[in-house]
This record gives C-alpha cells, structure tokens and sequence, in this order.
C-alpha cells in the first residue's frame, strides 16, 4: 500500500484510530444463510478512573477495560462515527493500561453486513469475529453513549485537558451534533 492516501476523515485527530486499505473486503462475502450476530453494548462506570465496555455477541460477553489515564471516549465515539459513514474498514485500539484492545470493522462485498471483530492487538487470533448489522453497531453503540451521558458522567473529564493548565477543550461530548442527530432518529 506504498503512496496509499487515505481519503476518509478522522473527525478526531487520535492515535488510536487506524484507517487502512483493504483489498480484501472486495473478496470477503457472507455464506448464504449467514445471519448478522445478536448484539449489545453498554458503559459501565466503575470507581477509581475506571470504567468497563461491555459487549454480548450472542451469548458471550467481552468486557474492556477503559482507563482514565488512557482516555478512550473520543477514539471509541469518533469510530463508530466513520462506521455510520461507511469510511471502512477502520479500527479503535484501547489501551487497558498493559493490554491493549483492538475493534474493527470492515465491510463485505454486496451485503449490509459488517465483518466485527475484537482482538488483545499483540496476540493472534480474535477474541470475536462475527457478522453485525452496520444499523445495529451504528444504533447500540451511540444509545450506549447516550445512556452514558445521562447518567451524568461527563467523558471530557478524563481528557487531558487541566483546569490548571488554562487549557480548554475545543468540544464536549455532551453536546455532540452526531449524537444528538441520532437520538432524534
């Protein structure tokens, strides 16, 4: 992929988001009688700067740790974004403080379905690898944002931005135009 350029757009200038070239997603078509996974999504704010994603693909449950020293809200919200715009196949790694943990999402051939898949970045293999509804990722991942912030939990506090410092963010989550946009849908 030498002189590759990417043409998708990162509205989150992160590290943890990864757009690469996929001549293969051109290849990869669901099986006839493929069904796109059961899933959900939740946040769940622990103690002490921690806080869990959790995901159930069909019966299984696969928690990642989210740390405020590695802040995640951002990277996680800005690539369910790039999934809802279709600029595929992207990935989100997160750093659990020691592990780190990769989503992906790439699109098949002539099919509404996404191959998603979960993996610890170093390791081979996958931790998940199922076929989602982009509608169904799209619509659990921003409800779980949603939900999120109405318990009160403001993300932007775990940003690096410091009161001390003087520095300010540009943005806050809460007042996200993609999620607003999607509650009202």
């Amino acid at each position: 992929a030498e002189g590759w350029q990417s043409k998708l757009n990162a509205d989150w200038n992160s590290p943890a988001i990864e757009i690469w070239p996929s001549r293969t997603s051109e290849l990869l078509t669901p099986r006839k009688g493929s069904y796109a996974a059961c899933l959900s999504v939740e946040f769940i704010i622990k103690e002490y700067g921690w806080a869990v994603l959790k995901l159930q693909i069909d019966e299984t449950v696969h928690e990642i740790q989210l740390s405020s020293v590695f802040p995640p809200f951002w990277d996680i919200l800005t690539w369910i974004k790039m999934v809802d715009r279709g600029e595929m196949p992207v990935s989100v790694t997160i750093d659990e403080e020691g592990t780190e943990k990769v989503l992906s999402v790439e699109k098949l051939y002539n099919s509404d379905l996404l191959l998603f898949k979960l993996a610890k970045k170093y390791e081979a293999g996958f931790l998940v690898d199922a076929l989602v509804s982009r509608k169904d990722i799209v619509d659990k991942m921003s409800n779980a944002f949603r939900v999120l912030l109405d318990t009160g939990f403001d993300p932007d506090e775990w940003s690096s931005y410091s009161e001390e410092s003087g520095e300010v963010p540009s943005r806050k989550m809460a007042d996200d135009e993609w999620l607003h946009r999607k509650k009202s849908l």
